[in-house]
């Protein structure tokens, strides 16, 4: 063999022995830091409700039934009966269409919407169009919802609801 083809021989067998190596050494675990990390495990989440009833918490719901209760807001209650202000949710809408593809064939779609609502109700914008959009097979989400409770200003966050829309 010639030198040339020992160098190649021997580099060939090194790459092999280190990618082996590689393959067995132990990655050493990362180091357990103190920092402060924000804790939500004391933050109640608090059940909400779509409109004012304290009735609607999520799951199927008629059209007209969700855009006479979505028109009202969102609201939040605990167990113990205190009611919270609603500083802001995000609202989102997963809204399904029939399209045709560029060879005629149709498809059913999704479209998205979501929005950073301040408040306890949709803003303009959105209230402006989103009644006439609404139908059956939709669904609607309400998350990241963050409240004060009226009595004593004390922060909880809503639990998240998701509504479908039936006929």
């Amino acid at each position: 063999m010639t030198r040339i083809g020992n160098i190649i021989l021997l580099v060939f067998v090194l790459c092999i022995t280190a990618g082996l190596y590689a393959q067995n050494v132990k990655k050493p675990e990362p180091a357990k830091t103190t920092e402060h990390k924000k804790d939500t495990s004391t933050v109640p989440f608090v059940p909400t409700y779509l409109g004012k009833t304290f009735e609607y918490k999520g799951g199927q719901i008629p059209k007209a039934k969700f855009d006479e209760l979505l028109h009202k807001g969102i609201t939040a209650k605990d167990s113990l009966g205190n009611v919270y202000n609603v500083i802001g949710f995000t609202f989102s809408y997963v809204e399904r269409n029939l399209y045709e593809d560029s060879v005629g064939k149709l498809q059913i779609m999704s479209e998205y919407l979501s929005e950073y609502c301040p408040g306890d109700t949709l803003p303009a914008d959105i209230a402006a169009s989103i009644y006439e959009r609404t139908k059956q097979k939709d669904t609607a989400y309400f998350d990241g919802i963050t409240l004060r409770k009226q009595s004593d200003g004390a922060g909880a966050y809503g639990k998240p609801m998701r509504f479908i829309i039936t006929k």
